[in-house]
This record gives C-alpha cells, structure tokens and sequence, in this order.
C-alpha cells in the first residue's frame, strides 16, 4: 500500500520482480538501445544474464555523461564502467517509509533531473513567446511560415525532454512541484502519519518537511532526530 493511502510501504509493493538487467560485459551502445527499446531509463548491471548478481545500476544519464559526453566510443565502452556501486540494496520485506531519500540513493539523481528542468523550462517559454511574436504578424492564410515551423519543432523537442525529465521524477517516486523553486515532495511517514519530504533545488540534502495538505508553506524543518 502506497504511504499516502495510509500503511507501510514494503519494496515488493513498488519493486519490478523481474527487472530487465544488463550484463557487466555489455557495451554502453546495447543498455542504451535497450533502455529504447523499453521504454526505460535505469537498469540494473549484474554478473551475468543467468545468476543475475546484481553489481551496480546505471542510467541513460550516466551514459551520456560518463561515456559520449566525455568522448568514449559507446560501442566498445563497457556499461559497468559507468555504473553506479553505492546504491542501496534492500529486501522485498523491506519497509521503505523510514527511509530517508538520501539513503535510498534518488537525491542525486533528483538534483540532477531538477536542474535540467529548470534550465529548458524557461527555454521552452521564450521559444513558445517567440513563436506567438511570429504568428501574431504572419498572414492566417498563408498558413505557418518556415520560422514558425522551425519554432513549433524546437518547441516540441524541448517539451518532449521535460516531459521526459518529469517521467523520470515519477518514476523515482517524486512528486515535481515546481519550475521557478525547483521543488520537490517524496512519500514518507515521520511520527506514525504521512509526510511529504520536501526538497528544493539548492539545498545539499533534505532538511524539510510538511503534511500532505499543507503544501510548501507548511514547511517545517526535519527533526534533529531523523537527521542522525
């Protein structure tokens, strides 16, 4: 049962039992190709297809930032190479209310979502203010003209990698509430009753909190006790 909806969450109520994997051997080319072909953005890596021990998780950003974007041939760059060892591991009994984001492992991987979020947000604005200043003194019966079709695609492509961003959020389990504050809630329980965690772009670890129908502005701060 999802904590909102009262009770304590347990990881086999959230978990994919059987997850699509990549092997320690594979390239970074095929866990991308695979990441499309799936409609996914994180895999975990493990041993081998067969014992499955897991061995670390990667995701599409750590491919583009740890292979193409630092020039590797992602054809003969071995995803493990790239892959993340400090993730928690955890059982399926596991009761995830309790645990704090930052050991789970999804604030660093937030942060970054986040700020890439708030960087195309306001692109996406002056683009969609630009094409409107064209359309407003184009001619209707000409149809668009070749900058408002250039506009409209430059628009679609960004709004496609928010919404995209956005998908990764929830999938993580965030819920995104904000582009100006960059601001974030995670489901969690503090003292027997249901929370929001609240994080916001800026802050180095999460140190608020508020009920769930209190919003930002019922931010209090996290007690030292929960901090420890």
């Amino acid at each position: 049962m999802h904590p909102a909806l009262g009770g304590l969450l347990l990881a086999r109520e959230v978990m994919i039992p059987e997850p699509y994997v990549a092997a320690a051997g594979a390239t970074s080319a095929e866990v991308a190709l695979l990441m499309r072909a799936k409609d996914i953005s994180v895999v975990p890596v493990v041993d081998n297809p067969k014992d499955r021990r897991y061995q670390g998780t990667i995701s599409d950003r750590d491919i583009v930032m740890g292979c193409v974007a630092a020039g590797h041939d992602p054809t003969g760059c071995p995803a493990h190479t790239h892959a993340r060892h400090d993730t928690l591991v955890v059982s399926p009994e596991t009761e995830l209310a309790g645990y704090e984001i930052e050991r789970l492992d999804a604030l660093p991987l937030v942060r970054r979502i986040v700020a890439d979020l708030v960087t195309l947000h306001p692109q996406w604005r002056e683009l969609v203010a630009r094409y409107e200043l064209v359309a407003a003194g184009a001619r209707p019966d000409w149809g668009e003209s070749t900058e408002q079709v250039a506009l409209r695609s430059r628009i679609e492509d960004v709004a496609g990698r928010i919404n995209d961003y956005l998908g990764e959020l929830e999938q993580i389990g965030c819920v995104f509430k904000g582009f100006d504050e960059g601001l974030v809630d995670f489901y969690g329980r503090l003292d027997g009753r249901d929370i929001f965690w609240c994080w916001k772009q800026g802050e180095e670890r999460i140190e608020h909190w508020h009920d769930l129908d209190t919003g930002y502005a019922g931010r209090q701060p996290v007690p030292e006790v929960v901090r420890q």
